[in-house]
């Protein structure tokens, strides 16, 4: 009676075992290590341009964050059966990715296909999208190149006269504070506009708020403000002393000309 129960013990104990590795082989799915080596090889760097406002900048991978692996006795949607299938798993991935002044998030699924005993990446990985987020602010030089739309977008809401756009086409342009928000997504710029003339010169100041989309990853203008001087002429350049050498005159008799090695000097007062 010993040995009978020590054999049916010991078949039990084989029985356990194997239904042991039996249920492990079922439940098994590809480690987090081979997921995220797979979705480095598999998923496409995503293409990014700064557009109008933003830095153009070449992404790089950062990181692979495996999210979840799940086995399932069929071939996942969108993929096709394997010939000697054991089973098959799917893996929702968040890749990670950095440039100059943005970062990317983009999540994907990864479909396996378990064959021979070894987890096999199914083509076609489905991309979930990708989510932007700005480390810096704008570009400032391509802010520059293009005051003159920030200068159109003021004359679209005000209708004055003479347009800012015209007035300030040969301005100097140049950035005289920024201010960018992080957390918020945003960055609010000064700009000045100098046009100078001989004895004139026109003066605005531009406050440009740019907000970042998550969406596509550009910078666009929420809000956009100038100085209410803006069309002012300024006449300060004419203040001061002017002298000069004699030139000419004109009489309605004899002409006095002994002064003339004296020049002339006319000095503004106002204006």
């Amino acid at each position: 009676h010993r040995g009978a129960t020590v054999a049916l013990a010991l078949i039990a104990c084989v029985a356990a075992a194997l239904l042991g590795v039996a249920l492990f082989r079922a439940l098994a799915v590809p480690d987090a290590a081979t997921v995220e080596a797979d979705a480095r090889a598999t998923l496409s760097t995503p293409e990014y341009s700064g557009g109008t406002y933003g830095t153009d900048a070449t992404l790089v991978t950062k990181g692979v964050d495996v999210r979840s692996v799940s086995r399932s006795q069929t071939a996942p949607e969108g993929t096709s059966p394997q010939f000697g299938a054991a089973g098959y798993a799917t893996a929702e991935v968040v890749a990670s990715y950095a440039g100059q002044g943005v970062t990317a998030d983009q999540g994907a699924t990864l479909s396996y296909a378990l064959v021979d005993g070894t987890w096999t990446v199914l083509p076609g990985a489905t991309n979930e999208g990708v989510t932007w987020h700005a480390t810096t602010g704008v570009d400032q030089n391509k802010v520059l190149s293009n005051v003159h739309l920030l200068l159109e977008r003021v004359d679209a809401a005000d209708a004055g006269e003479p347009p800012l756009a015209e007035l300030y086409a040969t301005a100097a342009m140049a950035i005289e504070s920024e201010s960018f928000d992080e957390e918020a997504q945003t960055d609010t710029l000064e700009v000045s506009c100098v046009r100078t003339e001989a004895f004139e010169t026109y003066e605005c100041l531009l406050t440009v708020t740019f907000s970042f989309s998550q969406t596509d990853g550009q910078w666009g203008v929420s809000q956009v403000e100038a100085s209410g001087t803006a069309r002012e002429r300024n006449l300060e350049a004419l203040l001061g002393a002017w002298s000069g050498e004699f030139r000419s005159q004109q009489t309605d008799g004899g002409k006095c000309l002994s002064a003339r090695e004296g020049g002339l000097t006319v000095e503004v007062l106002g204006v």
